[in-house]
């Protein structure tokens, strides 16, 4: 993965939508390589920005996240006979970066959490 991100100039969420739109192999001819990480590198940066604790779960969270992934592959004229495998594809991998977050999020804030709550016994 490190050599991944090395060559491609990405980093590890990026990566993992950038597999998912190259996914069918005619996507790399009808585009090029430097869109192509753009689009992950944007799609990244708009899911991250989106996510919130239930949007897996809620029909209308998940919908404005499909409305934005689409959107997002319109722009850059991504090929509409890819574009519904490749939206489903990203919608899986946002789950799972949704699911990272949050559980770093959870952890991050239930240690922080412990030294805000310390209760001083009276001596």
């Amino acid at each position: 993965m490190k050599k991944e991100q090395g060559c491609l100039g990405l980093n590890e969420d990026e990566i993992a939508f950038y597999d998912a739109l190259t996914a069918d192999d005619i996507v790399k001819e009808f585009m090029e390589d430097e869109i192509l990480k753009k689009i992950a590198r944007e799609l990244t940066t708009a899911i991250r920005n989106n996510i919130t604790i239930d949007w897996s779960v809620r029909k209308g969270a998940r919908a404005g996240m499909r409305r934005i992934v689409k959107r997002l592959l319109r722009k850059y004229k991504y090929p509409p006979e890819q574009a519904k495998k490749a939206l489903v594809i990203v919608m899986k991998q946002a789950e799972k970066m949704c699911s990272n977050q949050i559980d770093f999020l959870s952890h991050k804030r239930a240690s922080e959490g412990d030294r805000l709550y310390e209760v001083e016994e009276e001596e």
